[in-house]
Protein backbone atom coordinates (compact mmCIF):
# COMPACT_ATOMS: atom_id res chain seq x y z
CA UNK A 1 0.00 0.00 0.00
CA UNK A 2 1.23 3.48 -0.81
CA UNK A 3 1.56 6.34 1.62
CA UNK A 4 -1.59 7.94 0.22
CA UNK A 5 -3.52 5.22 2.09
CA UNK A 6 -2.21 6.32 5.50
CA UNK A 7 -4.76 6.95 8.21
CA UNK A 8 -5.97 10.17 9.76
CA UNK A 9 -3.29 12.20 11.46
CA UNK A 10 -0.31 11.32 9.25
CA UNK A 11 0.45 14.96 8.46
CA UNK A 12 0.46 15.81 12.15
CA UNK A 13 3.12 13.17 12.79
CA UNK A 14 5.60 14.98 10.58
CA UNK A 15 6.24 17.43 13.43
CA UNK A 16 8.24 14.80 15.32
CA UNK A 17 9.45 16.34 18.57
CA UNK A 18 6.95 19.21 18.38
CA UNK A 19 3.79 17.15 18.94
CA UNK A 20 3.13 14.83 21.84
CA UNK A 21 0.51 12.58 23.40
CA UNK A 22 0.38 12.78 27.20
CA UNK A 23 3.90 14.15 27.21
CA UNK A 24 5.33 11.43 24.96
CA UNK A 25 6.54 12.86 21.67
CA UNK A 26 5.88 11.28 18.31
CA UNK A 27 9.62 10.82 17.88
CA UNK A 28 9.81 8.87 21.14
CA UNK A 29 6.98 6.61 20.01
CA UNK A 30 8.70 6.06 16.66
CA UNK A 31 11.94 5.16 18.48
CA UNK A 32 10.02 2.61 20.54
CA UNK A 33 8.83 0.95 17.32
CA UNK A 34 12.43 0.91 16.07
CA UNK A 35 13.54 -0.87 19.25
CA UNK A 36 10.77 -3.44 18.78
CA UNK A 37 11.83 -4.07 15.18
CA UNK A 38 15.48 -4.38 16.20
CA UNK A 39 14.52 -6.83 18.95
CA UNK A 40 12.71 -8.93 16.34
CA UNK A 41 15.96 -9.16 14.38
CA UNK A 42 15.07 -6.69 11.64
CA UNK A 43 17.31 -4.23 9.82
CA UNK A 44 15.52 -0.89 10.33
CA UNK A 45 17.68 0.78 7.68
CA UNK A 46 16.37 -1.34 4.81
CA UNK A 47 14.07 0.42 2.35
CA UNK A 48 10.85 -1.33 3.32
CA UNK A 49 11.18 -0.36 7.00
CA UNK A 50 12.49 3.20 6.83
CA UNK A 51 9.03 4.75 7.21
CA UNK A 52 7.49 1.91 9.19
CA UNK A 53 7.88 3.51 12.66
CA UNK A 54 5.97 6.61 11.49
CA UNK A 55 3.27 4.49 9.89
CA UNK A 56 2.87 2.31 12.98
CA UNK A 57 2.53 5.31 15.29
CA UNK A 58 0.00 6.89 12.93
CA UNK A 59 -1.99 3.66 12.82
CA UNK A 60 -2.09 3.19 16.58
CA UNK A 61 -3.09 6.79 17.18
CA UNK A 62 -5.96 6.34 14.75
CA UNK A 63 -7.04 3.04 16.31
CA UNK A 64 -7.01 4.54 19.82
CA UNK A 65 -8.51 7.98 19.16
CA UNK A 66 -11.37 7.20 21.54
CA UNK A 67 -8.90 7.72 24.39
CA UNK A 68 -8.38 11.34 23.41
CA UNK A 69 -11.86 12.64 22.54
CA UNK A 70 -14.99 13.49 24.47
CA UNK A 71 -17.71 10.91 25.00
CA UNK A 72 -20.48 11.42 22.42
CA UNK A 73 -23.86 12.78 23.44
CA UNK A 74 -26.92 10.99 22.14
CA UNK A 75 -29.31 13.53 20.69
CA UNK A 76 -32.96 12.67 21.18
CA UNK A 77 -36.43 13.94 20.37
CA UNK A 78 -39.92 13.39 21.78
CA UNK A 79 -41.21 9.97 20.87
CA UNK A 80 -44.91 10.81 20.62
CA UNK A 81 -46.93 7.61 20.49
CA UNK A 82 -44.01 5.40 19.44
CA UNK A 83 -43.41 2.57 21.88
CA UNK A 84 -42.25 -0.33 19.70
CA UNK A 85 -38.77 -1.79 19.88
CA UNK A 86 -36.13 -0.01 17.79
CA UNK A 87 -33.28 -2.16 16.47
CA UNK A 88 -30.08 -0.86 14.87
CA UNK A 89 -28.15 -3.79 13.36
CA UNK A 90 -24.68 -4.39 11.99
CA UNK A 91 -22.77 -1.37 13.28
CA UNK A 92 -19.24 -2.29 12.19
CA UNK A 93 -16.33 -1.75 14.56
CA UNK A 94 -12.61 -2.45 14.88
CA UNK A 95 -10.82 -2.47 18.20
CA UNK A 96 -7.55 -3.64 19.77
CA UNK A 97 -7.24 -6.55 22.17
CA UNK A 98 -5.70 -5.01 25.29
CA UNK A 99 -3.71 -8.18 25.97
CA UNK A 100 -1.82 -8.37 22.66
CA UNK A 101 -2.71 -5.13 20.80
CA UNK A 102 -3.97 -7.35 18.00
CA UNK A 103 -7.16 -6.21 16.26
CA UNK A 104 -10.58 -7.68 16.80
CA UNK A 105 -13.57 -6.63 14.76
CA UNK A 106 -17.18 -7.40 14.03
CA UNK A 107 -20.61 -5.86 14.44
CA UNK A 108 -22.69 -4.34 17.21
CA UNK A 109 -26.48 -4.74 17.35
CA UNK A 110 -28.58 -2.49 19.58
CA UNK A 111 -32.25 -2.76 20.45
CA UNK A 112 -34.14 -0.49 22.82
CA UNK A 113 -37.62 0.29 24.08
CA UNK A 114 -38.00 4.10 24.08
CA UNK A 115 -38.72 5.98 27.25
CA UNK A 116 -39.71 9.59 26.75
CA UNK A 117 -37.40 10.08 23.76
CA UNK A 118 -36.17 8.49 20.57
CA UNK A 119 -32.48 8.59 19.69
CA UNK A 120 -30.84 10.07 16.64
CA UNK A 121 -29.79 6.75 15.08
CA UNK A 122 -26.35 7.87 13.88
CA UNK A 123 -25.37 8.52 17.49
CA UNK A 124 -25.27 4.80 18.19
CA UNK A 125 -22.47 4.51 15.64
CA UNK A 126 -20.56 7.29 17.38
CA UNK A 127 -20.91 5.54 20.74
CA UNK A 128 -19.56 2.32 19.24
CA UNK A 129 -16.61 4.19 17.71
CA UNK A 130 -15.81 5.98 20.97
CA UNK A 131 -15.55 2.83 23.07
CA UNK A 132 -14.00 0.57 20.43
CA UNK A 133 -11.17 2.96 19.51
CA UNK A 134 -8.93 1.97 22.44
CA UNK A 135 -7.25 -1.14 23.86
CA UNK A 136 -10.26 -3.10 24.98
CA UNK A 137 -11.87 -6.46 25.65
CA UNK A 138 -15.13 -7.38 23.98
CA UNK A 139 -16.98 -8.08 27.22
CA UNK A 140 -16.23 -4.62 28.56
CA UNK A 141 -16.99 -2.96 25.22
CA UNK A 142 -20.47 -4.49 25.27
CA UNK A 143 -21.25 -3.23 28.77
CA UNK A 144 -19.84 0.24 28.10
CA UNK A 145 -22.06 0.73 25.05
CA UNK A 146 -25.14 -0.43 26.95
CA UNK A 147 -24.43 1.73 30.00
CA UNK A 148 -23.65 4.83 27.94
CA UNK A 149 -26.87 4.51 25.92
CA UNK A 150 -28.88 3.77 29.05
CA UNK A 151 -27.52 6.79 30.92
CA UNK A 152 -27.87 9.23 28.03
CA UNK A 153 -31.08 8.11 26.37
CA UNK A 154 -32.86 6.73 29.45
CA UNK A 155 -34.89 4.12 27.56
CA UNK A 156 -37.18 1.69 29.33
CA UNK A 157 -34.81 -1.12 28.36
CA UNK A 158 -31.88 -1.80 26.06
CA UNK A 159 -30.01 -4.82 24.73
CA UNK A 160 -26.57 -4.70 23.12
CA UNK A 161 -25.13 -7.72 21.32
CA UNK A 162 -21.56 -7.67 20.04
CA UNK A 163 -19.99 -10.24 17.75
CA UNK A 164 -16.25 -10.29 17.29
CA UNK A 165 -13.48 -12.05 15.43
CA UNK A 166 -10.23 -11.87 17.40
CA UNK A 167 -6.90 -11.90 15.57
CA UNK A 168 -5.09 -12.79 18.81
CA UNK A 169 -6.92 -16.12 18.62
CA UNK A 170 -6.66 -16.74 14.87
CA UNK A 171 -3.08 -15.49 14.26
CA UNK A 172 -1.30 -16.80 17.35
CA UNK A 173 -1.67 -19.26 20.20
CA UNK A 174 -4.32 -21.84 19.33
CA UNK A 175 -4.68 -20.36 15.80
CA UNK A 176 -8.37 -21.06 15.24
CA UNK A 177 -9.48 -19.03 12.23
CA UNK A 178 -13.21 -19.72 12.00
CA UNK A 179 -14.41 -18.52 15.36
CA UNK A 180 -16.83 -15.86 16.52
CA UNK A 181 -17.24 -14.47 20.04
CA UNK A 182 -20.69 -13.26 21.08
CA UNK A 183 -21.39 -11.04 24.08
CA UNK A 184 -24.53 -9.31 25.30
CA UNK A 185 -25.57 -6.70 27.85
CA UNK A 186 -29.18 -6.16 28.89
CA UNK A 187 -30.46 -3.25 30.91
CA UNK A 188 -34.10 -3.37 31.92
CA UNK A 189 -36.95 -5.72 30.89
CA UNK A 190 -36.86 -6.36 27.17
CA UNK A 191 -38.34 -9.01 24.88
CA UNK A 192 -35.21 -10.79 23.71
CA UNK A 193 -37.21 -12.99 21.33
CA UNK A 194 -38.52 -9.94 19.47
CA UNK A 195 -35.05 -8.41 19.34
CA UNK A 196 -33.47 -11.50 17.79
CA UNK A 197 -36.40 -11.90 15.37
CA UNK A 198 -35.99 -8.33 14.12
CA UNK A 199 -32.22 -8.79 14.01
CA UNK A 200 -32.64 -11.90 11.85
CA UNK A 201 -34.92 -9.99 9.49
CA UNK A 202 -32.42 -7.12 9.27
CA UNK A 203 -29.68 -9.60 8.37
CA UNK A 204 -31.80 -11.34 5.76
CA UNK A 205 -32.12 -14.59 7.72
CA UNK A 206 -35.88 -14.57 8.23
CA UNK A 207 -39.16 -13.00 7.21
CA UNK A 208 -41.66 -10.98 9.22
Amino acid sequence: MGEEEEGVGTDTLNTGDQWSVQGITIREMENAVKVLLLGMGEDISREGLVDTPRRVVSMFLELTEGLRCEAPKITSFDRGSTDQMVVVADIAYTSLCEHHLAPFMGHVHIGYIPGECLAGLSKFGRVVEYYSKRPQIQEQLTSQIADHCMNQLKPRAIIVVVEGHHQCMSMRGIKKENHKTMTSAIRGPIAQGEFFRLLAVARGNSNL
